[in-house]
């Protein structure tokens, strides 16, 4: 029987993960599994005023590695709001999802890292489900601390990241590499 470690899933424990892993995986030429001319495939949970940062950086300056597939929110509005914001940029429509499709919006359209800019109470639950599916995970801080029930959810052995910051940092130095 596979034995599981628990770990404690907080913000000192996912900040000092990602700065350790940080380094090695925000250097890497590119993906793993991804082809070098292949673009990092983005989704947005939260379409509200904060989301745009990270809209206009993969619309725009980087561009030319990273495309945003997909749209979540609980707001319909929202995610229309923002889909014309894609046509206006001149960028490809992403899909869009209502929250409860959340998890069926990263198996559909194969998303690499999902952009977090939800309120902050939110943040946790977006961050688990995400890092368990697979993806890497960029949300500004603060960083709530997760609820106990969630915390054995977070594997380290699964090779996803979780970086936290300002989103204008994070938007020209994260998107900005593959």
């Amino acid at each position: 029987m596979e034995e599981r470690r628990s770990i404690a899933l907080n913000r000192r424990s996912v900040i000092k993960a990602a700065a350790a892993s940080g380094a090695a995986v925000l250097g890497a030429p590119a993906s793993a599994g991804r082809l070098g001319n292949e673009k990092k495939r983005h989704a947005i949970v939260g379409t509200g005023h904060r989301a745009r940062v990270y809209q206009d950086a993969i619309w725009g300056k980087h561009k030319d590695r990273n495309a945003l597939v997909a749209l979540c929110d609980t707001n319909p509005g929202r995610l229309a709001f923002s889909a014309k914001r894609a046509a206006a940029a001149g960028a490809a429509t992403p899909k869009v999802y209502l929250a409860r499709d959340f998890d069926r919006m990263i198996r559909e359209m194969r998303v690499d890292t999902i952009i977090v800019t939800t309120p902050d109470a939110s943040h946790d639950d977006y961050i688990v489900r995400a890092l368990d599916a697979g993806c890497d995970v960029i949300t500004e801080k603060p960083m709530p601390p997760p609820q106990p029930r969630r915390s054995a959810s977070s594997r380290p052995s699964s090779g996803t990241t979780a970086t936290s910051g300002s989103p204008s940092t994070i938007a020209s130095r994260r998107l900005g590499r593959r």
